[in-house]
């Protein structure tokens, strides 16, 4: 089976499970993506057909990112140049739990330096970081960008500025 049609079957079963947890539900606790999508109260401009084409979207987009980073990190943890890292990490980690709390584990400081210079220079979604300029028009290195200019940079490119990070490669 080839992969958009599988996701988009993916996508239709989850949302007729989703329309059938609510058709069940006495209360609901949480609002998901589908509550959003699915709104009886508004006007749907969505059909169920897009809305299972665009939950296959988010299934990869949170997915293959997330794989792809956390390959690189840990590739780069398990390098003899980062051995110093990994002895540093290695006891923050195991110091919890294995049932910590996502809270928990957010709060340990090298672990989170770690996963963030991991995304800043193995970011898997490397596109352009586009804005605007605002109203009043801009000035950039001598430049003048008149209002409402789309003005961008890629994130690789600004991540591995010596100008911006002090050793931007490690």
């Amino acid at each position: 089976m080839q992969l958009v049609p599988r996701l988009q079957a993916y996508g239709s079963r989850a949302i007729q499970n989703h329309k059938a947890h609510v058709a069940s539900a006495r209360f609901m606790t949480t609002t998901t993506f589908f509550d959003k999508c699915l709104n009886t109260d508004k006007k749907q401009s969505l059909t169920d057909f897009e809305i299972a084409c665009e939950s296959g979207n988010f299934i990869i987009a949170g997915s293959d990112t997330t794989a792809v980073s956390l390959t690189y990190i840990i590739y780069s943890l398990l390098l003899p140049v980062y051995a110093a890292s990994r002895a540093t990490l290695l006891p923050e980690i195991e110091s919890v739990p294995l049932n910590a709390s996502p809270t928990v584990l957010s709060a340990l400081p090298y672990l989170r330096a770690v996963i963030e210079e991991g995304l800043r220079l193995f970011g898997a979604a490397p596109a352009s970081l586009p804005r605007t300029v605002p109203p009043a028009g801009a000035t950039l290195g001598g430049y003048c960008f008149p209002a409402g200019t789309v003005a961008s940079t890629q994130a690789y490119t600004m991540h591995r500025d010596p100008t911006i990070f002090d050793n931007p490669e490690r």
